[in-house]
């Protein structure tokens, strides 16, 4: 008769806790996050260290929708054709560089947001930066103009493109023109706010998109903002949740 051996069945349980803690955490669970999220599939197969990174780009481009879309007339956040929120590091004296990343949805002839693509954030600058830092910006493409450069390739704010900074709410800022193809807010306004999203360089993240929605057979950029943002997979969601509650 064989022994009873409660050490190896504490070991047993403690082994499948943790595997099961691994699966959820890379999306082999269960379909859902938590909430009551207006988008969500199932997650990609993903490494760790990979979920991880994802998953810090969409909670950095969460916040910084949230925190700059109060400033933000109502009125342009509902006639905004594309929605993208970055989050840049700005370093040097005099001459500085940026990078950064960030996520876009745009509308869907419905009204309802699509899919987001992963942006990466990048350029250089010379002249009227002194030191570094942070800084956080808020894009809102108004127009034919402004979808196309955001579905093209990459794009260089201020590279003629007519991106401007935006009216706050509240009335100030009235005297900003409302022609802009991009309206841009970041944590200043004025010259200080142009100053940090002029030349700054916006790409599609190729890599991170395949990653992310390789598995829905949507790869480009262009197909990723033509799908319904439903399909979103769970680890992307909560992007396309926030934008849904500042521009409904």
């Amino acid at each position: 008769m064989s022994q009873f051996r409660p050490k190896s069945i504490i070991k047993s349980v403690v082994s499948m806790a943790l595997a099961a803690q691994v699966l959820t955490a890379c999306g082999a669970g269960s379909s859902t996050t938590g909430g009551s999220n207006l988008a969500g599939t199932d997650n990609p197969p993903l490494r760790p260290g990979e979920f991880r990174r994802i998953s810090n780009v969409v909670s950095d481009a969460s916040s910084t929708l949230a925190i700059l879309a109060p400033s933000v007339p109502s009125e342009l956040l509902r006639q905004a054709r594309c929605i993208a929120a970055i989050r840049t590091v700005q370093a040097g004296f005099i001459f500085g560089g940026t990078g950064g990343d960030g996520m876009a949805t745009c509308r869907l002839p419905e009204g309802t947001w699509s899919a987001p693509t992963f942006l990466s954030v990048g350029g250089a600058s010379v002249g009227l930066q002194i030191g570094g830092g942070v800084v956080e910006s808020l894009l809102l493409f108004m127009n034919d103009a402004g979808v196309r450069s955001l579905e093209s390739s990459q794009m260089t704010l201020g590279a003629g493109i007519g991106a401007m900074v935006g009216p706050l709410s509240g009335g100030h800022g009235a005297g900003v023109s409302q022609n802009a193809n991009i309206f841009a807010y970041t944590r200043g306004v004025g010259l200080q706010a142009r100053l940090a999203v002029d030349g700054t360089v916006i790409a599609h993240d190729v890599n991170r998109n395949f990653k992310v929605f390789n598995h829905l057979g949507v790869q480009t950029a262009h197909d990723i903002l033509a799908t319904q943002g439903a399909l979103t997979p769970n680890i992307a969601s909560p992007f396309i949740d926030a934008v849904s509650r500042v521009a409904p």
